[in-house]
């Protein structure tokens, strides 16, 4: 690790990282002295310690030595070596080495860096960004002002449009619950991704979802000033964002869920109805509801009409389309007419049948 040199520009480097949440400490080969008025030049504690009196095993295992060391602004009189070098075999007797702390590596791993980087920002403002975007065919700028102040958002995030869990999972239940996040007070639902406005606009199209503003930060500037830009160059992404939501009022962030730091595509807490659930721990859900139909059915056209005039979300499962089969339809419902109606995993029946439970 580079010695931090007196001036001003490391010494705001280390305020802007302070101010991301970042702790910063020196660690440096210098002599006590010369460490301590060098954190004082840039704004560091003066609680310097010595990296040698730091060598004793003993002390090592203390509960002393270990508070000392988390509580410590800095270390001087460090000597960095990729192993324990072999003791030096003194040639005079009188000759004995000075103690030394050794260490294997003093720069993060990358594994490490996402753990700092993953850090909530509840009680904080939204980053500052202006957002190219296309209304209309014709490109448009919307700032973070305009989105959030004097406004409750809900701000959902994900690593990008088409993809699996995000077009299967995260924005269509978002989408189911939109309704009901505008009922418990959130003026506008975001889904935002690092995506170009193209792609944005396409997908939403594609998943019909009219109640959800969708945000392209294509060149990532919001989401690294929420500092949940991550690399996932190793499987053909680049810089995309990591998956979380958040509640905001007037532009301050007021709850965040963010996935956990494990591998792969974890999606555990920024999903609708957790957020749902926190706004309003007594929300009503609407019931979700599905049903197998086929092309020309009058009896699909009837049980549709019912459950549009009801008011209620649904999923048509046309036969014909997208590899959905007659074979499909009697391995689900063992039944070979349409339409097949279920809500919530139970199985109501035809027409006649969601009738009698729209009644109820």
């Amino acid at each position: 690790m580079k010695r931090l040199a007196a001036s001003d520009d490391a010494k705001a480097t280390i305020a802007t990282a302070r101010q991301m949440g970042v702790s910063v400490k020196m660690v440096t080969g210098d002599a006590l002295a010369i460490a301590q008025e060098t954190a004082k030049k840039l704004g560091m504690g003066a609680n310097i310690l010595d990296a040698g009196s730091l060598g004793d095993e003993k002390q090592q295992k203390t509960m002393a030595a270990a508070k000392a060391i988390e509580n410590a602004d800095g270390f001087a009189q460090v000597f960095l070596a990729q192993q324990q070098p072999r003791p030096i075999r003194a040639r005079r007797n009188k000759l004995r080495e000075q103690p030394r702390v050794y260490f294997r590596a003093l720069t993060t791993s990358p594994r490490t860096r996402e753990k700092t980087m993953l850090k909530s920002r509840e009680g904080q403002k939204v980053p500052n960004v202006t957002f190219p975007i296309r209304v209309n065919d014709e490109w448009q700028k919307v700032s973070s002002d305009a989105l959030f102040t004097d406004k409750t958002v809900v701000l959902f995030a994900l690593p990008g449009a088409f993809t699996p869990t995000c077009s299967s999972t995260h924005l269509p239940r978002y989408n189911e619950l939109a309704g009901v996040f505008k009922a418990n007070g959130i003026d506008s639902v975001i889904c935002l991704a690092v995506n170009d406005p193209f792609v944005m606009e396409t997908w939403k199209e594609e998943q019909n979802a009219k109640d959800i503003c969708f945000l392209p930060d294509g060149n990532g500037e919001f989401t690294e000033g929420m500092g949940l830009l991550v690399d996932k160059a190793a499987i053909g992404l680049g810089k995309r964002s990591w998956r979380y939501s958040m509640l905001v009022k007037d532009g301050l962030i007021q709850k965040m869920f963010i996935e956990p730091e494990e591998p792969g595509d974890p999606f555990k807490v920024s999903d609708a109805d957790t957020m749902l659930k926190h706004i309003n721990p007594d929300a009503i859900v609407p019931p979700r509801i599905s049903f197998f139909s086929k092309p020309g059915c009058p009896h699909c056209a009837r049980a549709r009409k019912m459950l549009s005039e009801k008011g209620y979300r649904f999923e048509e499962i046309v036969l014909g389309c997208h590899g959905v089969s007659y074979s499909s339809l009697q391995a689900v419902t063992g039944r070979g007419t349409t339409p097949q109606v279920y809500v919530d995993g139970q199985h109501i029946g035809g027409a006649d049948e969601l009738t009698t439970w729209l009644a109820k």
